[in-house]
């Protein structure tokens, strides 16, 4: 394994889903992705994970077609920053977009559908920017408990929908400048399909700025950095 792969596995991770740049900058220096790092493949990838007694799912969806929209963010990068942007104005798939994705977007579900009744929490991992994403939650009330978005388009620690928090929806920073936090204060309840923040849970991140100091450890792994 390459130094740059191995920093990343010393972080001691469950589950990455990267880029295909992502994947081509972690293996620069001719190592291979660790065993639980993956990229969007032909088909949606399903796992499940133990934690604490509990049954954790999460489906990586598969890589669609990006959709124009312009990156940008929302809120300030202070902490503790709640998305207030009225989504339901952001833009709707047109006809052409819908008609493109229709198969990433059934696959998803389906894939959640299947292993919903297995688990007790169930997390979505998307590469699909912000509007596709924002059109899922619509056509899945109550599937997924959490999103975890990526591709283009708007970032929050958090935001509501119209029918406030049916799930908790977070979408990073671009160009890895901060680590997004979400923190479970309790597991979702069967057949409840409403968060509650800071009570049921919280979101934040960690702005990945100069204030953090280096850990010698990792700086003496990627001297060259």
């Amino acid at each position: 394994m390459g130094q740059v792969a191995e920093v990343y596995r010393l972080l001691g991770a469950d589950a990455v889903y990267v880029s295909p740049k992502a994947a081509s900058w972690l293996t620069q220096d001719g190592g291979k992705l660790p065993e639980n790092f993956w990229q969007p493949q032909a088909e949606p990838i399903s796992r499940i994970f133990e934690v604490s007694g509990r049954r954790v799912g999460v489906v990586f969806f598969r890589a669609a077609p990006q959709t124009a929209t312009r990156s940008t963010t929302s809120g300030n990068t202070g902490s503790s920053v709640k998305s207030t942007l009225p989504i339901a104005q952001r833009g709707p798939l047109t006809e052409a977009e819908l008609a493109s994705h229709a198969a990433y977007l059934e696959e998803a579900a389906k894939c959640g559908r299947q292993l919903a009744p297995q688990v007790d929490l169930l997390i979505g991992v998307s590469p699909w920017g912000y509007r596709v994403e924002r059109h899922f939650i619509g056509q899945t009330p109550g599937l997924y408990h959490i999103l975890l978005g990526g591709g283009s388009g708007l970032s929050f620690p958090y935001a509501s929908t119209e029918g406030g928090y049916p799930l908790i929806w977070s979408r990073p920073y671009p160009e890895g400048r901060s680590v997004n936090l979400i923190k479970l204060y309790e597991w979702p309840q069967p057949g409840i399909s409403q968060w509650t923040p800071e009570i049921s849970f919280g979101a934040d991140f960690e702005d990945l700025g100069s204030s953090i100091p280096s850990d010698p450890e990792i700086a003496g792994l990627l001297p060259q950095y």
